[in-house]
């Protein structure tokens, strides 16, 4: 069910930049049954009419479906067998896309020095001066290193010229070490590669065993962005790793840290990760860590000190409700949480009734550390929508400025603001009252 949901959010982000023709739709849905057929002559002529109309639901099913079935199968299988003749076709279009993950099928049938020492030559003789996100290159030159590894055969020196070609081609790309505001196939490109250099760095320390090589590996381990855009990598770390839960990279950076009395550094990995998911494990291993190490300040003084570190300064607006005015330009002693919706917005208007019953308790208490207040955003009648549900939260109608303030790019959109005037937006999709609790310390 994870895969198909991935597949489909895969399809919604290309359908919001093109309109995609039912066709293309049709053959993606017919391709894996006919990629599994004794007689791939079916497979073929829908892949090639595929490719042709829609280009990127083509290249969307050679590494998520037919990479799956070829790591299931070993290079035995129907599917192996379809994508060697769709690769005798010699169709450029089509070879562009498709050769590095008919040389790593090959490597499946090899069990020889000299046979493997060929193909990596081959290999790297096909790595371009910078990445082919099409073809994913870097990713199954990693597989066939992967694969040779695991057979013990293939030189060293072969295995280390790719994966320096592969780190070098990497680390030229822009997106790597910036937050993306752009497409979401823009950020899933972004946590493709992100993953992979972390990969390689991990591979790097695994072999060296040197403090540079896992740091970077952790430098490169999903972010925020990257954990929002898991599609991103999902099939990749499905492929190497057995799945992106096996990341362990950063753990073992602490780890590290800490074992060699590294202290402080390891601190903030903690520190790190407890910002970006914070969960009840999440946290609750960061705060046994410091009030282990620490007694001269309060971990609440420490975690906020950290927060406000991250966040971005909040639009210093005044937001008019029935109840009273947000000042959001002076400084207060509790927390805001915002809710932006629209009575259109579907996911929106399915949590207003548990928004509701948490907002009234919290906005009730006179010693709560937060408060609640919502964003409406074209809204249909909103007073009748409020009456109607017996809602009591809130509510101030914003108009389109107000959301560029806030970068609003979704809905809902959930933002929450420090008493230092300092706001971060909830991932979504995020436990967000456990994110909320955890990030204000709310017992």
């Amino acid at each position: 069910m994870k895969k198909l949901t991935l597949l489909l959010l895969t399809f919604i982000s290309f359908s919001v930049h093109a309109q995609i023709p039912k066709e293309a739709f049709d053959l993606t849905n017919s391709l894996s049954g006919l990629c599994s057929k004794e007689n791939p002559e079916e497979a073929i002529k829908a892949s090639i009419r595929l490719n042709e109309i829609y280009k990127p639901f083509f290249t969307s099913n050679i590494h998520t479906q037919l990479s799956q079935g070829l790591l299931r199968t070993a290079g035995d299988g129907n599917q192996s067998n379809f994508l060697n003749k769709l690769y005798a076709k010699k169709i450029k279009a089509i070879n562009d896309v498709i050769e590095p993950a008919y040389l790593w099928n090959t490597s499946f049938k090899i069990t020889t020095n000299d046979k493997a020492n060929t193909l990596l030559k081959t290999y790297y003789s096909k790595l371009p001066d910078s990445t082919n996100y099409n073809s994913k290159v870097a990713l199954y030159g990693l597989l066939i290193i992967k694969e040779f590894n695991k057979k013990e055969i293939g030189s060293s020196e072969n295995k280390d010229k790719i994966l320096a070609k592969i780190v070098a081609n990497i680390s030229t790309n822009s997106l790597i070490n910036k937050s993306v505001e752009g497409s979401r196939d823009t950020k899933e490109e972004r946590a493709h590669y992100r993953f992979l250099l972390a990969y390689n760095y991990i591979l790097l320390f695994d072999k060296n065993h040197t403090e540079t090589a896992l740091k970077s590996a952790y430098k490169y381990s999903p972010d925020q962005t990257d954990l929002q855009n898991l599609s991103g990598y999902f099939y990749d770390a499905h492929l190497l790793i057995d799945g992106p839960n096996n990341m362990d990279y950063k753990k073992r950076y602490f780890h590290y840290l800490n074992e060699n009395g590294k202290e402080k550094e390891a601190l903030n990995i903690l520190l790190s990760e407890a910002y970006m998911q914070p969960n009840d494990t999440n946290l609750n291993e960061l705060k046994s860590f410091y009030n282990k190490k620490n007694t001269t300040k309060s971990f609440e003084s420490i975690w906020s000190s950290y927060l406000n570190s991250k966040m971005e300064d909040v639009p210093a607006i005044k937001i008019e409700f029935e109840s009273g005015t947000l000042d959001l330009s002076k400084k207060r002693d509790n927390w805001v949480y915002i809710d932006v919706w629209g009575t259109w917005c579907s996911p929106c208007v399915k949590e207003l009734p548990e928004f509701n019953k948490v907002s009234e308790e919290f906005n009730k208490n006179p010693n709560s550390k937060i408060k609640f207040y919502t964003f409406s955003y074209a809204s249909q009648k909103l007073k009748e929508f409020m009456t109607k549900n017996n809602y009591t939260f809130p509510v101030a109608e914003i108009d389109k400025e107000t959301t560029k303030l806030f970068k609003v790019s979704g809905y809902p959109t959930k933002i929450l603001i420090s008493p230092d005037n300092k706001y971060l937006k909830i991932p979504f999709g995020a436990n967000w009252q456990e994110y909320f609790k955890n990030y204000c310390l709310i017992q």
